[in-house]
Formats: C-alpha cells, sequence, structure tokens
C-alpha cells in the first residue's frame, strides 16, 4: 500500500521536501509526521515554539530548528501596556520581545534556562 505524500498530510506550505510550520501544534504535527512516517526521505522541517515535545524533535534532528517567540514576556508586557493606557493615559508601546533560533545543540542550555 502506498502511503501519501507528507504535503497531503499537513497543514503547512511544503515544497520540494521543506515544511514551514507557523504554530505550535503544527510544528509538533510536522515533526511527529517525519518521525514516524517519514525519517530519512529528505525533509527539512522548521517551525515555532519552544513545547517539550518540540524540544525533543529538534535534538533529535527531526525538526532542525524552531523559534521561540517569549511568550512569556508578549503576554506580559500586554498587560503591563494595557495597565499603563487604563490607570495613566500612556500611549501603549511597541515592545519587540525578541525571538530566539534554537537548533539541536542549544535545546539543553534550553531547558536548564527554563527550568530556573
Amino acid at each position: 500500500m502506498r502511503r501519501p505524500s507528507l504535503a497531503s498530510c499537513l497543514f503547512p506550505v511544503c515544497l520540494a521536501g521543506i515544511v514551514l510550520s507557523t504554530g505550535e501544534a503544527d510544528t509538533k504535527a510536522t515533526g511527529l509526521a517525519i518521525e514516524r512516517h517519514f525519517k530519512g526521505n529528505g525533509y527539512v522541517a522548521a517551525g515555532f515554539d519552544t513545547g517539550g515535545e518540540i524540544l525533543r524533535l529538534v535534538k533529535a534532528g527531526t525538526l532542525q530548528l524552531t523559534i521561540d517567540q517569549e511568550p512569556y514576556a508578549q503576554g506580559y508586557f500586554s498587560v503591563v501596556n494595557l495597565t499603563l493606557a487604563h490607570r495613566q493615559s500612556i500611549k501603549p508601546a511597541n515592545v519587540d520581545t525578541g525571538a530566539t533560533i534554537i537548533r539541536a545543540g542549544d535545546v539543553d542550555s534550553r531547558r536548564a534556562r527554563a527550568a530556573m
């Protein structure tokens, strides 16, 4: 029985064996699909977020990288901006919380920082 192509199984954009995912759910799904059904077929995959399963897939080399969007900082500064706007009538600031590219060699140090 012939297996379906990865492109037909996943929602993220898939061009010539490259899978770019846009959030936690599809990044995890992409990595798990490659790991379970398409390992060794030359797919290159990357995505966003740093959940435990995503970091495991990056460390294993199934996902080439993931991007940490600093969700805690995004939430924190949103609340600070709303509070200042409401209490002090201060116009909300544009806050760049940054983004960090995490590759296989970065996973252990990332987990250690998250555990602090």
